[in-house]
């Protein structure tokens, strides 16, 4: 492979290598249970479990929200007119998409509730509840916060998503865009000063403070789009102002994430501020890797698998629960071993499957692709 030496080209082609296992990042969060939920007799699965959720849980998101502060500041003059354009754009890259497969997954969840009573449905889909609630109140939850109340299951957690888990990244980010002329006057006169605010909040006052599980993602959200924007509207090189932690971040973020291993086990209390120590260190060490791997020629950006990383994003947990229910009849899951093949297996075929969808779209129905998937 050939090394990238052009700052500009090594700086945007860093940004797209990243997108592809970040969407794989969030897809294996959700096929991997929470060491919590682990039970004893099943302590090489817990230990797994443990360094993903140290090393990999609540990384993606953070650099999702800091890459789109970045890009949306980067060489533009920001002004009304650029404000406009920026929101005409974000119709179509972030609000189309976000209603599109919403509703993709609340026509799946009716028709999965209708059929439910079948002997099919109650062998391979398997919903919890039947019946449907379609009042005006219901539909829009789906699409703001999903509450459960269009199937009569109304969820008792502190829920946060719509309809679509993961679009509560699309859903904040359009918030966070229709303030941005806001934030850029914050950002531009108080500089790094309203980032180190925010940062203090987000370390100091969520963990431990702000029990609405909302506030803590939209403060988070903010201050990561925040971070990156400054980078922007700052002309800072975040070739320059990362590489100068290049060493710093391949050794903190490991040690990081196994003082989290270690803090699962032995002191769980002090697992939320070692995770946020280790967000931080993450997105370090993950745009100094994606550079150096580049710049050394070491590994180059696909097209194909950089631009499905919101389509795998977006739609993992449409057949997640699907592929689970059947894969459940072909694989014991008794021991350690089977369970970890269980999981494994199950992250593959996602992964497999979805990048064929894909494929055969990107292939057959490209328009249509682009348009699920906001691209130009």
């Amino acid at each position: 492979m050939t090394a990238i030496s052009n700052t500009e080209q090594l700086r945007r082609q860093t940004l797209d290598l990243l997108r592809f296992p970040l969407a794989i990042v969030v897809m294996l969060i959700h096929i991997w249970p929470g060491p919590d939920s682990i039970e004893p007799q099943y302590p090489i699965l817990k230990l797994i479990c443990s360094i993903i959720s140290s090393f990999l849980s609540g990384q993606s998101v953070p650099i999702y929200f800091f890459i789109a502060g970045y890009v949306f500041f980067y060489n533009v003059e920001f002004n009304r007119e650029t404000y406009i354009k920026k929101l005409k754009n974000r119709t179509k890259t972030l609000l189309i998409p976000y209603l599109v497969w919403n509703t993709i997954t609340l026509l799946i969840l009716i028709i999965v509730t209708i059929i439910g009573d079948t002997p099919i449905g109650q062998q391979v889909l398997h919903p919890n509840h039947t019946g449907i609630n379609l009042s005006l109140k219901n539909i829009f939850d789906c699409y703001w916060v999903f509450h459960g109340y269009i199937i009569g299951n109304p969820a008792t957690d502190n829920i946060t998503t719509p309809i679509d888990g993961p679009l509560w990244v699309v859903r904040n980010l359009i918030l966070i865009v229709l303030f941005t002329p806001v934030l850029y006057k914050l950002i531009k006169y108080l500089k790094h000063y309203f980032v180190i605010a925010l940062c203090i909040i987000w370390f100091v006052v969520c963990p431990y403070y702000i029990k609405n599980s909302f506030i803590n993602q939209m403060i988070s959200s903010v201050l990561f789009f925040s971070y990156g924007a400054y980078m922007s509207i700052h002309k800072r090189d975040m070739l320059i102002e990362f590489g100068r932690y290049f060493k710093c971040s391949m050794l903190i973020y490991p040690a990081l994430g196994l003082l989290y291993v270690i803090a699962i086990y032995v002191y769980p209390d002090a697992c939320p501020i070692i995770k946020r120590l280790n967000i931080f260190a993450g997105l370090l060490f993950a745009y100094n890797l994606s550079s150096w791997l580049l710049h050394k020629g070491y590994c180059k950006v696909i097209p194909i698998l950089a631009s499905s990383a919101f389509f795998i994003y977006v739609s993992h947990v449409l057949i997640i629960g699907r592929f689970s229910t059947l894969l459940n009849i072909l694989v014991h899951t008794h021991s350690d071993i089977q369970k970890i093949c269980y999981f494994s297996i199950l992250s593959v075929m996602t992964i497999g499957v979805l990048l064929g969808v894909f494929y055969l779209l990107h292939r057959y129905t490209p328009n249509f692709l682009k348009i699920i998937i906001g691209r130009r």
